[in-house]
């Protein structure tokens, strides 16, 4: 062929250590150009260009990794908080339907309903459903500690 050839060469060395060369190797042809004559060639070292290469490929691929898990972090807690906002509706829609019931019939004259049993077991409900709510809300608050690397968990046998 009388084209040159371009290579990559590893070359390991008397002492066992390694280089990398980049190799120009040019035929040489005689004066009718049908004769190869011999061989015109050039090598650099690229050792430290391969090794940042390397390197910066590593990074890549580490960075790529971070995206990836940043972005199910973030699609976890996309689903966190729609799965949280819809806990938190359902108690504080019974807080305030009940509050507004307790709030009318101790409004009524009291020979016309607003017995005090009836408005009992609301207030109690009512109290059940803000114990709740506060339950959900402390969960909410300790993730976000564990987040923020304010709490540290320990596996423990109970």
């Amino acid at each position: 062929s009388k084209v040159p050839v371009y290579t990559e060469e590893r070359i390991v060395f008397a002492d066992d250590h390694e280089e990398i060369l980049d190799s120009v190797r040019t035929p040489i042809f005689d004066a009718s150009g049908t004769t190869l004559v011999g061989q015109l060639g050039y090598s650099r070292n690229v050792t430290a260009r391969v090794a940042i290469e390397n390197t910066l490929r590593q990074t890549q691929i580490e960075l790529e990794q971070a995206v990836n898990t940043a972005n199910r972090a973030n699609e976890h807690k996309g689903e966190f908080l729609a799965r949280m906002s819809h806990e938190i509706r359902t108690p504080m829609n019974a807080i305030i339907g009940l509050t507004n019931i307790v709030l009318k019939r101790l409004e009524e004259p009291s020979d016309q309903g607003g017995d005090r049993d009836e408005i009992t077991g609301h207030v109690r409900q009512i109290e059940s459903s803000s114990q709740h709510l506060l339950g959900l809300l402390n969960d909410i608050l300790d993730i976000s500690k564990i987040e923020a690397g304010k709490i540290e968990l320990s596996e423990e046998t109970v």
